[in-house]
């Protein structure tokens, strides 16, 4: 789906975070669970916990700014969060957002994050987006 600049959002997001693997798209289906949505991105099925707006938005930049097994710079905090707003702005001001640990918090070390794996990889998280209009996903994986 095409941004207000007509790019695909997720295609310009997949270019830039060019480590690891990002999954990142508008559900094609009016997914009727989060078990679906999360699906349809080739997540496992776990227990999605709601966080609020702000902290989805938080996360959303965090995940592009910077891997998640070094926390080393991937692109910069100006660019992470005006590729992570295009996204977010395709669901509107109502949506809801599903996460699977704690990475949208600030822990004093790697060690004090926590989150149960929806993927295979060493480290994973990201959002499912639950809006009136649309759902989608931001998801990245990196390996240690």
């Amino acid at each position: 789906m095409p941004s207000t600049n007509g790019n695909d959002p997720c295609d310009e997001i997949r270019i830039a975070r060019n480590v690891g693997t990002v999954r990142c798209g508008v559900s094609l289906h009016a997914p009727v669970t989060l078990e679906e949505l999360a699906s349809e991105f080739g997540l496992r099925s776990i227990k999605f916990d709601e966080i609020d707006s702000r902290a989805g938005h938080a996360l959303a930049q965090k995940i592009l700014h910077a891997d998640l097994a070094h926390a080393k710079e991937v692109m910069s905090k100006a660019r992470a969060s005006e590729l992570s707003d295009e996204f977010l702005k395709l669901f509107g001001p109502k949506a809801r957002f599903f996460t699977n640990g704690n990475f949208h918090q600030t822990p004093r070390s790697m060690s004090g994050f926590t989150w149960t794996p929806a993927t295979s990889a060493t480290f994973d998280t990201g959002i499912l987006i639950v809006s009136g209009e649309h759902c989608g996903c931001l998801w990245v994986e990196d390996e240690d």
